[in-house]
């Protein structure tokens, strides 16, 4: 299956395995999210990227902007392993790590969730920074982060899903799914930002982006 297939079949495990009082909530969730104006308020085409420092799951400490010395960066925040559109992702920019690394771009994947090294395909922790955003600090900066509402924070709590826990953070907080594409002058000149934790972009769109510069 390629990823539009993956996703659209996770969708559909979820339609089916999810009751419809769940489903709602998170569905309202959705809706609030979208009229808080994170979209039109998130970092934008054309505008300049903040500079952020980071140690990466190998223990390597780089930033942003030294990275954009020697290329253009792809960033992509996700919000944790826990997550199966997340997982699949990661997995789809696995599968295409090595012709991302060809066509010259490198790429940090964002998580507010603790990193470990076993939970990733090899291929991002050979070629790519894997980062654990302690508290969405750099997410934050991306303008890209909000707060659980309460009846996402019972259902969590319910599902004994401890965010402090994941994140090592006692923020009740996530990033919506965003990737961006910066460019060596320090622009994004690419974003993909949804409100839809199930909505994502094809990794090979950004790949095929890239290649047309």
């Amino acid at each position: 299956m390629n990823f539009s297939e993956r996703i659209a079949s996770l969708k559909r495990d979820l339609c089916e395995n999810m009751d419809a009082p769940t489903m709602a909530i998170f569905q309202r969730a959705t809706v609030e999210l979208r009229k808080s104006g994170i979209l039109q308020q998130c970092l934008q085409v054309g505008e300049t990227a903040p500079d952020f420092t980071f140690t990466d799951s190998n223990q390597v400490t780089s930033s942003l902007y030294s990275l954009l010395e020697k290329s253009p960066v792809l960033i992509n925040f996700f919000r944790g392993f826990w997550c199966n559109f997340c997982k699949t992702e990661l997995d789809a920019y696995a599968e295409i790590q090595t012709a991302l690394e060809k066509s010259g771009i490198h790429c940090l994947h964002i998580s507010p969730n603790r990193i470990d090294n076993d939970e990733l395909p090899t291929a991002l922790t050979t070629k790519a920074s894997v980062i654990h955003d302690i508290d969405n600090q750099i997410a934050q900066k991306f303008g890209i982060v909000y707060t659980l509402n309460d009846q996402l924070k019972t259902l969590f709590s319910s599902w004994e899903m401890s965010l402090a826990d994941l994140h090592q953070s006692e923020q009740w907080e996530l990033p919506i799914p965003a990737s961006y594409i910066i460019d060596q002058n320090r622009k994004a000149i690419f974003c993909y930002a949804e409100a839809d934790y199930t909505k994502r972009i094809d990794p090979t769109e950004l790949l095929e982006f890239n290649k047309s510069l």
